[in-house]
């Protein structure tokens, strides 16, 4: 499902943006997902 079909709904979305040097932990993390393989991994630490 398409996010724009998603807010179009009759819901209260706000949607926030952060930018990767604000966010370090998701960023690792998106990078990190470049070099594992398609598994379930869980991260106890950011």
């Amino acid at each position: 499902m398409e996010l724009q079909s998603l807010v179009d709904h009759n819901w209260n979305v706000d949607l926030v943006h952060a930018f990767r040097e604000a966010n370090q932990a998701a960023n690792h993390m998106a990078k990190l997902s470049h070099t594992l393989s398609e598994d379930l991994y869980i991260f106890y630490y950011p």
